[in-house]
């Protein structure tokens, strides 16, 4: 079976005009993706902290409330960040695994962040994993896109980006939009984008024809994420505009209501 679409010129438009107003209102999620994602010269933050910081972030923010002024968001933008790679690797070297549990358990209770039943078992895999071997694997993913990210835009930057996200679903409660989310949080990707119910919501208002395939309760089929992004970056590049800048203007636009 072969799907295709058609956009008409009033759809590549609001795509080009939601970026666009949104740029010019300064919204604060579309100026820092420019900054982060687009803009050159660009200094890098690849430390095995940052790194670590990011992956938590994708824990974090499975399927609970992550926008401005969320508990997510404020412990995740606390400094210095108390659950730091470092911390829990101290915590494990004196109490073992069960200290380790309690520790983060503890933070994230303090911090009001929720979920902590599925998000305290994935760090602990994480650390494990990571340990074990994956942080070669994930710091050579993050280097290959440094390198991609500090050239021009281009499409053909999309394979690895896809690539390095199907990379981080190895990691327990990392799903398509988490991974895109983690190396985009990094500034490291800007064709892989993050998308969720507000953006489809937002493409079945604006298409006009009646999409039944715009399902954000699908998102976390890979396949199927990957056959979303498609659709949308095709749309993305008729307008003009990056996908990742094309997701910031639709979650600032949400998050401004």
């Amino acid at each position: 079976m072969e799907i295709t679409w058609r956009f008409t010129e009033p759809e590549v438009a609001a795509v080009r005009d939601i970026v666009n107003k949104q740029s010019a209102r300064n919204r604060p999620t579309v100026q820092q993706r420019q900054s982060r994602n687009i803009d050159l010269p660009w200094t890098p933050n690849l430390t095995q902290e940052s790194l670590w910081h990011a992956l938590v972030l994708g824990f974090v923010t499975t399927q609970q409330a992550s926008g401005p002024g969320s508990n997510v968001s404020q412990f995740m933008d606390t400094a210095p960040f108390t659950l730091t790679y470092a911390a829990c690797k101290e915590v494990e070297s004196l109490g073992g695994i069960s200290s380790l549990e309690s520790f983060v358990n503890a933070t994230l209770l303090k911090a009001k962040v929720g979920r902590r039943k599925k998000v305290v078992p994935a760090v602990i895999d994480a650390i494990k994993r990571l340990e074990a071997k994956e942080w070669i694997f994930y710091q050579r993913y993050a280097e290959q896109l440094l390198v991609q990210r500090l050239q021009p835009c281009s499409p053909n930057h999309y394979q690895l980006e896809r690539e390095a996200a199907e990379y981080l679903l190895v990691f327990k409660e990392i799903g398509p939009k988490q991974s895109r989310n983690i190396w985009q949080y990094l500034g490291l990707t800007r064709y892989a984008g993050v998308f969720d119910s507000r953006i489809t919501q937002w493409l079945r208002k604006k298409l006009s024809s009646d999409l039944i395939v715009l399902n954000a309760n699908v998102l976390g089929d890979s396949a199927y994420y990957a056959f979303i992004e498609a659709m949308i970056m095709d749309l993305c590049e008729r307008a003009e505009v990056l996908p990742c800048m094309f997701d910031a203007a639709v979650f600032d636009l949400v998050d401004d209501r």
